[in-house]
Order: C-alpha cells, then structure tokens, then sequence
C-alpha cells in the first residue's frame, strides 16, 4: 500500500516540522526516524494484513529517504529552507522468508518538485493498493473533503473508519478486537440529504 501526497496544506506544524523533519537537516535526529518510531505507528497494519493473508512474519524493517529542495518554499505550516527535508519517503516492510511480503509505503512531499524521482502524485496525492500475484491488481483512492483538500480528506476518512466501528465494537463482546473482527460497513442508506 502507498501514500503518495503533496503535504503543503497539511497546517500541523508540530507534526511536520517537530515530528516528520520537514525543514531540518536531513540528518537530524526526530521522532520518526528513532529506531522502531516507523514500526509502532505502522507495524500494526503490517501485522493485520499478514494476519488476514495468513503470512507469519520473520520480522519487520524499516526503511528512510529524506530528500532537500533547492530553493525556500512556503507551506500553510512555515517556511522550509533551501537544504532542508522537503520530502520523505519510508517503507514498513513485513518480511517473509527473507523478502518484503507486506509493505506501507509513504511519499510525501511539501512541493510538487520535491524528489521528482520518487513515485508521482496523481494531482494533488493518491493512496494505492497494489497485489501482486496470478492477478495483479492496482486500486488508487484519491480523497477531498467538502473545500477540495485532499489532506483534510484522508483526515475525515481515518476518522470515518473509526466512527463506523462504533456500533460493532460497542456490540461485541469484552476483549481486544481487530479490524479483522468487525464487519465490513457499506453505504447503503447512508446518503445525506442537503
């Protein structure tokens, strides 16, 4: 799976700047890149889809690139220095017999001509899903909100999965559940009348 987005409107400067990198040194120590900071946010996607493919995993790597721009950009949360981190991009990889089976991949940029090399944004970012096998499949999602930002769009979807599990979880019976435990919730009746 991988995210491929322009993080520009993305006004959480904590996030970006303090936790991410952004605008730092490309070898500045942050939160992100501390040993495991990658597996903890997202190793339990990895668990989960190896979980449902029936994959028992060896273990889970990491793997970074950071990228600076040449020139001084401006994004919603502050100014990013020609020379500092204006793109990331990571992989958690669930390994299996020695191979990455399973793998979140994140491209993120604060510039559409940040790290040109790196997968490309379809307009302003897409998230893809890509299986590999006697069928090979690709799905790409791109996401906005109601005012057309895509970054506030994969906010609203996170939240979205979470408040539809609500009523499953609030129904079954005391214990840790996955995502793999709860129903799949559709559409259907779900339309908003404006």
């Amino acid at each position: 799976m991988r995210e491929v987005l322009n993080y520009a409107t993305y006004d959480q400067g904590e996030i970006l700047f303090d936790i991410m990198g952004f605008g730092r040194p490309l070898d500045a120590e942050v939160v992100l890149f501390l040993p495991g900071a990658l597996s903890f946010a997202w190793g339990g996607v990895i668990h989960t889809l190896a979980d449902a493919l029936g994959l028992e995993l060896d273990e889970v790597r990491e793997v970074t690139e950071r990228r600076a721009m040449d020139r001084d950009i401006e994004v919603a949360s502050g100014r990013v220095t020609a020379g500092t981190m204006a793109a990331l991009r990571f992989e958690v990889q669930g390994i299996v017999g020695g191979e990455p089976r399973v793998i979140v991949e994140h491209v993120t940029r604060l510039h559409d001509d940040a790290a040109p090399d790196w997968p490309a944004q379809i307009g302003e970012g897409q998230y893809e899903t890509f299986i590999e096998g006697e069928l090979k499949m690709k799905a790409t999602l791109q996401l906005q909100a109601r005012g057309g930002d895509h970054n506030d769009g994969g906010l609203m979807a996170t939240a979205t999965k979470v408040l539809n599990a609500i009523p499953a979880v609030c129904a079954a019976e005391p214990g840790l559940l996955s995502v793999l435990d709860l129903p799949i919730r559709t559409g259907m009746h779900l339309a908003a009348e404006r």
